[in-house]
């Protein structure tokens, strides 16, 4: 959910900035330079504040992050001022930077000893198809508004509510993330 809430509208972030608000693809890249610049950030942070938060607490704050980011990028849709739409991008890579090692951490910390390999390829094939489902379904509602005649607008819409809703329901979620005790466990 966390891949599928994020880059969902990664994948559509520059599309709504230069075929809905006008901008230019350097203007564009700038929110791509942001998000980077917040990840990296936030996955520094992370690295110490996981010994003194909880694996859910982590995800959820990472994920609100993520939500009140994706809400602000998607005002777009509605001609919010640039400075709005970049600094709520900055603020969804902040919320990935701390929920996207944690999950990683929290995979690897549930293994049983011996099986870690096996964890985080399962961690990061789930990442990988989040990331592939979200844009696709982002590319679907793309397409079929085009194909009624309604503007990008519309399409962008419907793949940031995706995103959007991806994102709250892994704040719901969040408090699932658990690393067993035992053998390979926190």
């Amino acid at each position: 959910l966390s891949g599928v809430a994020f880059f969902t509208a990664d994948a559509y972030v520059t599309l709504l900035l230069t075929g809905v608000n006008g901008r230019s693809v350097a203007e564009a890249g700038i929110a791509v330079t942001l998000v980077s610049i917040s990840w990296s950030l936030s996955s520094w942070w992370q690295s110490r504040a996981v010994s003194a938060w909880s694996h859910a607490a982590l995800v959820r704050l990472g994920a609100v992050l993520v939500a009140v980011g994706l809400a602000g990028t998607a005002s777009a849709l509605v001609d919010a001022p640039p400075w709005l739409v970049y600094s709520s991008w900055f603020v969804a890579g902040l919320g990935m930077g701390v929920s996207f090692p944690t999950l990683l951490i929290a995979s690897m910390g549930a293994a049983e000893a011996g099986n870690e390999a096996t964890v985080v390829a399962a961690r990061f094939v789930g990442g990988r198809l989040g990331m592939s489902a979200g844009t696709g379904l982002g590319g679907v509602s793309v397409a079929l508004a085009a194909a009624a005649g309604a503007p990008l607008r519309a399409g962008l819409a419907g793949a940031f509510g995706l995103a959007l809703a991806a994102a709250l329901v892994t704040v719901a979620l969040a408090g699932r993330v658990r690393v067993a005790p035992g053998p390979g466990g926190v």
